[in-house]
């Protein structure tokens, strides 16, 4: 739980920027030709057992702008961050689509 002095909104915007950085940046490896796939892992292990999380390629995108999404409609009955979040929305399915036929031209060929 956040105290009541952490400016939710400004931690929102930070995150929402951090996660639209990121996609742009995978973009732009994409388009530069790199072979890297969009990556997101993470593992933990305890004594009660362990677990992995593992996606790849588009859908590591499709995580990483789903998260945007929350963040910028504030979902759980906090409000907006931008005027218009509908832009911003169409902005990260441009990426997401983008993303998408790019993973599948690398399969064709």
């Amino acid at each position: 739980m956040l105290p009541e002095t952490m400016p939710t909104e400004s931690v929102r915007i930070a995150g929402a920027a951090i996660g639209v950085l990121v996609i742009l940046y995978w973009t732009f490896e994409r388009l530069r030709g790199e072979d890297h796939d969009p990556v997101l892992r993470m593992s933990s292990s305890s004594d009660s057992g362990s677990a992995s999380f593992f996606v790849s390629g588009v859908m590591a995108v499709v995580v990483i702008a789903a998260i945007v999404a929350v963040l910028v409609l504030g979902l759980g009955g906090a409000g907006p961050i931008v005027a218009n979040p509908g832009a911003v929305l169409v902005f990260l399915a441009l990426l997401v689509f983008a993303h998408w036929v790019l993973e599948k031209e690398e399969s064709e060929t």
